[in-house]
């Protein structure tokens, strides 16, 4: 019994920081801010992974790229946008298979599907940083990180310790169905 607690506590601790980390992920996808820059005219601006600031509003209303846009922008941003839009989704799912193992099955090499969905999730929200090297919107006088980089540093950070504690749960029978001898 006691390496159930133990099994489950620390499923729980991989569960919640999991849920963090997914949420700091779409919190990057969504900001409209990964980076600021200057333009020629030397005025402040705002771009996202998916979002830009649109100038002159006073609000500054985000809008999402039009099609043109997004044609026009470099392989290097577009990988970026991706890589943003990936990350949640490997996450889900494998925090989906992490709790099946822990409450229902005992199937070989789930745990390895969930580590490398996991290392997935982290690799491809590390790749969002490549937006910060963006040719469109950096290439007159650098970028600056906006609150959309900043999330996807405390994403990318609580991903790795994530995926440690991932290593950390024990093996042992489901919670709700025992294993077949």
């Amino acid at each position: 019994m006691a390496g159930k607690c133990v099994k489950f506590l620390i499923a729980l601790m991989f569960s919640a920081l999991t849920i963090a980390a997914i949420v700091f992920s779409c919190l990057t996808v969504a900001a409209c801010d990964y980076v600021t820059y200057l333009d020629d005219q030397g005025e402040t601006k705002m771009a996202g992974l998916f979002k830009f600031e649109v100038p002159g509003e006073v609000d500054g209303e985000c809008v999402t790229y039009t099609e043109s846009e997004v044609d026009s922008l470099t392989n290097l941003e577009k990988t970026a946008m991706v890589c943003g839009f990936l990350a949640p989704c490997f996450a889900i799912v494998a925090l989906a298979l992490a709790t099946l193992e822990l409450f229902l099955c005992d199937k070989c090499c789930i745990g390895l599907f969930v580590s490398i969905l996991f290392s997935f999730a982290t690799i491809a929200q590390s790749l969002t940083f490549m937006f910060l090297r963006s040719e469109s919107f950096c290439s007159v006088t650098g970028c600056n990180m906006g609150d959309g980089a900043i999330y996807s540093i405390v994403a990318v950070s609580v991903m790795f310790v994530a995926g440690c504690t991932l290593g950390c749960i024990p093996k042992s029978e489901p919670l709700l169905i025992p294993s077949e001898q």
